[in-house]
């Protein structure tokens, strides 16, 4: 593993097709948080303003109730709104991390049979090897896109 073109290819796309699926996973989650974080009125009724009055009603009081409300309004496609230019950032930075992941353990190793990328056999490295790995890997696929932006 690692080392030539043709496995930093699949690497890539290993990596892209990853970062692909676990971002239209999480995607719902992140539509509900969004409507949370643009949201106005408080999300609790405990709150009243200092002349005494309630504040306006919240549209959205929790998370299985925006999920029904969004729903409701806009389809269950709705819940995957804007999902496709978060994978237009996800699956290259996903796809760089994971070739980046391979090329250095390769280098570190000093060989390229540097182990398997999700589960490396613990003769080889120690998960201080693979936290170190990681962590340089998710670096230069931030430095990388960030370039882009």
């Amino acid at each position: 593993m690692g080392g030539g073109h043709g496995e930093s290819t699949v690497h890539a796309v290993a990596g892209a097709v990853a970062g692909g699926v676990a971002r239209t996973v999480v995607s719902p989650l992140d539509v509900i948080k969004i409507r949370f974080q643009v949201q106005l009125e408080p999300t609790t009724t405990r709150i009243r303003f200092a002349n005494g009055k309630r504040p306006p009603v919240s549209k959205y009081t929790g998370v299985m109730q925006a999920a029904q409300v969004i729903v409701r309004e806009e389809g269950v496609r709705g819940l995957w709104r804007g999902n496709v230019p978060a994978l237009l950032l996800q699956m290259p930075y996903t796809a760089i991390q994971f070739v980046v992941m391979s090329n250095f353990k390769t280098m570190v190793s000093g060989s390229p049979q540097a182990g398997p990328i999700i589960s490396p056999s613990p003769a080889l490295e120690s998960s201080w090897q693979h936290f170190t790995h990681s962590s340089q890997a998710v670096w230069q696929s931030i430095i990388f896109l960030q370039s882009f932006m």
